[in-house]
């Protein structure tokens, strides 16, 4: 049998000028950075954050359990630098030294 398959199309969606391939990563990762803009109106995140999260949360399979995970992290954090998302200890500790805030 002779098959002929073509993708028409590919997402490709970007937040703050990073690109983002993936379609639920890209909800997902702007879903959490809303919820962390409305938890913490003065924090500005740079680019690396937005690059991280979008890759570490790539091909998940259960989105909708996954960003209500995350978001309850984002809930009950009283602070920016104690936010912590579970299972993902590189994120956490990017967060908790600053190094995702924007200079």
């Amino acid at each position: 049998m002779k098959i002929n398959s073509k993708i028409i199309t590919t997402f490709l969606g970007k937040i703050n000028g990073v690109e983002i391939d993936d379609y639920d990563a890209y909800l997902t990762t702007e879903s959490i950075l809303q919820q962390i803009s409305d938890k913490f109106p003065n924090i500005e995140l740079n680019s690396e954050f937005i690059k991280d999260f979008s890759k570490a949360v790539e091909g998940y399979m259960d989105y909708e359990t996954l960003e209500k995970d995350l978001g309850n992290s984002v809930y009950e954090a009283e602070k920016f630098e104690d936010l912590q998302f579970e299972d993902y200890d590189e994120i956490n500790e990017k967060i908790k030294n600053g190094k995702y805030i924007r200079a």
